[in-house]
């Protein structure tokens, strides 16, 4: 069994060779943002843009809502970094979603250390909980936490639909932290758009995933989630004991993703071997 510590990263954040293929990883190297920051993290690209969402109607079946208030750059923000807090306004929406399933912020579940209410900091505007999750917090989650931390979300129609009706929308990844990235071998920018669909491989590894995935739209969380998943190379493990969530729009209260954060996987055999 894989038990996720500090990152082992490459160039260019990808994860390095000895760190895919054995699930281990070394102390972690702080990681910059590359974009160019001039006007790089304006609300648009940083972060949700705060605006009334687009007025639609509710999905059949608990589908989820498409983020049409956010649109195509959401898909192509910025690498959380300092410049942008570190994503830290989704990074609050999956925390405080997280608490209200479990009871307990992301750091406090998984027993790291300051993870009290605000998770400490000294850019805490107060101690209330979740809400006032500070951007050192989001940095922790994304660069220094032992476990993956992933979100998706469904893209917003496009203006037009071509011609013989719209294409289905799927879920595409929004977030994973850099312990994600390593075990998926998907660096930032190749993770934000990838249909969350394709971290399993098989047709019937695909459908058991959707089934597990209705049956959080219905009750809203699972804690106890094992499922087989495969990385970037094909490399195939299972994860376990994972946390599997709902995220809702704060406004609104519409379904508008799901969340999920797990620590220990195993490494698979490939076929044939």
């Amino acid at each position: 069994m894989g038990l996720l510590t500090p990152l082992g990263l490459g160039g260019c954040g990808a994860p390095t060779a000895a760190a895919a293929s054995s699930g281990r990883r070394r102390a972690a190297r702080p990681r910059h943002c590359a974009t160019t920051h001039a006007g790089a993290h304006e609300p648009e690209q940083g972060r949700r843009p705060q605006q009334p969402p687009p007025t639609a109607p509710t999905a059949a079946g608990g589908a989820l809502l498409p983020r049409g208030a956010d649109g195509p750059s959401w898909w192509r923000r910025c690498e959380p970094c300092a410049a942008n807090g570190f994503d830290l306004e989704h990074v609050r929406l999956l925390d405080a979603a997280f608490e209200r399933a479990t009871g307990r912020g992301l750091l406090q579940y998984y027993g790291i250390k300051g993870g009290g209410g605000g998770y400490g900091g000294e850019d805490d505007d107060d101690d209330d909980g979740t809400a006032s999750l500070s951007s050192s917090a989001a940095r922790r989650l994304y660069e220094e936490v032992p476990f993956c931390l992933l979100s998706h979300s469904t893209p917003p129609p496009p203006a037009r639909a071509e011609e013989g009706g719209e294409e289905p929308r799927e879920p595409l990844l929004d977030y994973g932290n850099q312990a994600a990235q390593q075990l998926f071998e998907y660096a930032w920018s190749e993770l934000l758009g990838t249909p969350s669909r394709l971290t399993a491989e098989t047709a019937r590894e695909q459908a058991e995933r959707e089934a597990f995935l209705e049956r959080v739209r219905r009750d809203g969380f699972v804690t106890d989630y094992s499922g087989v998943r495969v990385a970037r190379s094909g490399r195939r493990f299972e994860i376990k004991s994972a946390v599997v969530w709902n995220l809702h729009d704060p406004a609104t209260g519409a379904l508008v993703g799901q969340a999920a954060a797990f620590r220990d996987w195993e490494a698979l055999p490939v076929a044939g071997q």
